[in-house]
């Protein structure tokens, strides 16, 4: 994920594609950095262990509270076991790709998750996406779409002045 130094309300706010050029190209030095995979296994793992602890959490509140544990105990076990199989092979996969290999996109209002501009990077491959979820995926709109718009808004616009300018 990538987000703006300065507070932007949202990507429907943008008028210029200046600011995503910027978000991207620094994705593009980010991942040039020698130890980029390395930061992003961390995150990842990272990311894993806040939604375990999260879900095991949730068991908490069930009535049965020997199951709870059960559950607990075993859906730790399955996302660890997630973890170390999938790990070794994706950094090695990690390693081999470019700032042309990730989709940028963002989640527009009303459908923003936070309430602030940021930009989502994905891998773009289907494999890097086995153990996520793709239920986000209908409100992600490509940055290149986002700033095809942001063009066409300003050469319409531009238009628009010329006509009144002519008349």
């Amino acid at each position: 994920m990538v987000i703006p130094k300065h507070k932007v309300y949202n990507v429907v706010s943008l008028d210029d594609i200046s600011l995503i050029e910027e978000m991207i190209s620094h994705f593009g030095r980010f991942w040039s950095q020698p130890d980029a995979v390395q930061q992003t296994a961390r995150r990842i793992q990272h990311a894993v262990d806040l939604r375990t602890s999260e879900v095991i959490k949730g068991l908490e509140d069930m009535q049965d509270q020997t199951m709870a544990a059960t559950v607990s105990a075993e859906y730790e076990v399955m996302m660890q076991d997630i973890i170390r199989k999938s790990t070794n092979d994706m950094l090695c996969r990690l390693e081999t790709l470019n700032t042309n290999d990730f989709i940028f996109g963002f989640h527009a209002t009303p459908h923003a998750s936070v309430g602030h501009l940021h930009m989502h990077v994905l891998a773009a491959g289907t494999d890097f996406r086995r153990y996520s979820t793709d239920a986000h995926d209908w409100k992600t709109i490509p940055a290149t779409a986002v700033m095809q718009v942001i063009h066409e808004e300003k050469v319409a616009q531009g238009n628009m002045l010329a006509d009144e300018n002519n008349k």
